[in-house]
């Protein structure tokens, strides 16, 4: 192996360690599932280090990795067959959890919404972060997150309109 290859193959390495646990926590924060984050995980970085072969190397790797996993993980859950098992864990969970409902509503608004909403309200709800700091990891004006902020709790209100007899 040449030291060239051995030194990529310890960058990736190094990489994995530091960031798998922030990658794999946030696939099972958004997805309620610890088998499909873990593969989700493991596809963020393979994802990762196929870029990183083509050279294409992000000056935040852990920026990236977190968009990546984030992104990934609410494709996961507006893919059909995911969504019906999730709907159908969360039905036979309902007797034992008083917040069922808002659980199931949360999940719907942020697989019907579009990407870029659910993103910036996972990010602002779900994280904490603030606007400026979404912004930042978006490269996105304060301003336009504070729009689709507003353009997600649109779509969430009428959502739950709809679903509240």
């Amino acid at each position: 192996m040449s030291p060239r290859a051995a030194e990529h193959d310890h960058d990736i390495a190094t990489l994995y360690r530091r960031y798998v646990t922030l990658v794999r926590r946030r696939c099972a924060s958004l997805l309620g599932d610890g088998a499909a984050a873990e593969d989700l995980a493991q596809e963020v970085f393979v994802t990762y280090f196929d870029h990183h072969r083509r050279g294409e190397r992000p000056d935040n790797p852990a920026a990236w990795l977190y968009r990546t996993a984030t992104n990934r993980a609410l494709n996961a859950l507006r893919d059909g067959r995911r969504r019906r098992a999730l709907l159908d864990h969360e039905r036979r969970a309902a007797a034992a959890s008083p917040t069922h409902d808002e659980r199931l509503d949360v999940h719907r608004v942020l697989a019907e919404v579009p990407e870029e909403l659910a993103a910036v309200a996972v990010y602002y709800y779900v994280d904490g972060m603030d606007q400026q700091e979404i912004g930042e990891l978006l490269d996105l004006h304060r301003r336009t997150v504070s729009r689709r902020l507003d353009d997600f709790r649109a779509a969430a209100h009428a959502r739950l309109a709809r679903s509240t007899p």
